[in-house]
């Protein structure tokens, strides 16, 4: 998951810091615990839900049609972001923000693919924004009354299908007890560079 905050908290709505996948406001990156499956996952958590924004029409993948909908191994790429949250213990519900003139979801049979994770877990919300960062906004607004105060709320994009199960219990595991909230990160494996007003390399950033 991209964030996770707590529902009664206002989360940045800030266009520039919301774009490029990381989205809230800061907070602690979580560390590695051993948790490999949620076979050893603890007790569920209480007050865990998923939001996932997915208003977007992705016009910078140059389909016909926005990239959540886009076929992964037999369904859409959502299908598989939605099911990597909803096969969570620790996860009560997962809430899709879509456009209010969606013409795609209807389109599918999601009982099709819904295992007992699924049951009674998805919520679908027509509430999208321009932008990710309003979608989201839009989406936390339109749950504010099923949702208490202290509830952790995770956002994570529709088209990012492969959340492994051990990153988000991980996640979950480090920040059950965290004031602030945090971000689902792995180290950087690639060099670096920072760039001068000039487009030169200026400095090697430490990894």
């Amino acid at each position: 998951c991209d964030f996770v905050h707590r529902a009664g908290v206002s989360p940045c709505v800030t266009g520039d810091f919301c774009s490029g996948g990381n989205w809230g406001r800061a907070g602690s990156v979580p560390t590695s615990r051993p948790m490999s499956t949620w076979d050893n996952f603890p007790q569920p958590i209480p007050g865990a839900v998923a939001l996932i924004p997915a208003a977007g029409v992705g016009s910078r993948m140059g389909a016909d049609i926005p990239k959540q909908y886009l076929d992964l191994n037999g369904r859409p790429v959502i299908a598989h972001a939605i099911a990597a949250l909803a096969r969570s213990p620790a996860i009560r519900a997962v809430h899709v923000v879509i456009s209010a003139d969606d013409g795609w979801w209807d389109g599918y049979d999601w009982s099709a693919w819904m295992d007992k994770a699924w049951a009674g877990k998805l919520r679908v919300w027509r509430c999208g924004g321009d932008t990710r960062a309003q979608s989201v906004a839009n989406g936390l607004a339109a749950i504010r009354g099923e949702v208490d105060a202290a509830d952790w709320v995770l956002v994570h994009d529709a088209a990012r299908p492969c959340l492994a199960d051990a990153m988000l219990a991980s996640l979950i595991g480090t920040l059950t007890d965290d004031p602030v909230g945090g971000l689902l990160a792995v180290p950087v494996a690639d060099t670096l560079k920072r760039a001068d007003a000039t487009g030169r390399v200026a400095a090697t950033v430490p990894r």
